[in-house]
């Protein structure tokens, strides 16, 4: 639903609650920060990541630690774009993975109340949208 919908631009943090769609569109940032807000239960978080067609990366942290990737996702025929633009930044080309859709979950097994979502998306007029939901 629209009003479960937030949007940003650019390396702005933003706070949202477990299963609302956080979006960004037309915007290079790496990363951009999600704080989403999860509540102190435990259960099985599923998140659904979607890069569109220019590439992005989703990461998932929880309790300090990286607990899912989605490497990059997108059209491959953005790949020698992907590779000059995380050259620039000092780093190694990472393969694009087709399509943009990713997911996966992992366990809240802690009552940490928050997980942090990073995307980093190295290339301009991108646009990718996720939810992690609540643990269940």
């Amino acid at each position: 639903p629209k009003d479960n919908l937030y949007s940003f631009i650019g390396a702005e943090s933003v706070d949202i609650t477990c299963g609302t769609e956080a979006t960004a569109g037309s915007g290079e940032a790496f990363p951009s920060e999600t704080v989403v807000i999860l509540g102190p239960s435990t259960g099985t978080v599923l998140w659904n990541f979607n890069a569109l067609s220019i590439p992005d990366k989703g990461e998932v942290w929880f309790d300090g630690v990286k607990v899912l990737d989605s490497g990059y996702r997108g059209s491959s025929s953005y790949q020698a774009a992907l590779d000059i633009a995380l050259a620039a930044r000092g780093l190694p080309p990472e393969t694009i993975t087709e399509p943009g859709t990713f997911s996966d979950s992992f366990v809240k097994a802690t009552a940490t109340t928050t997980a942090i979502v990073k995307v980093f998306s190295p290339l301009s007029s991108t646009a990718w949208d996720f939810t992690l939901g609540c643990p269940v």
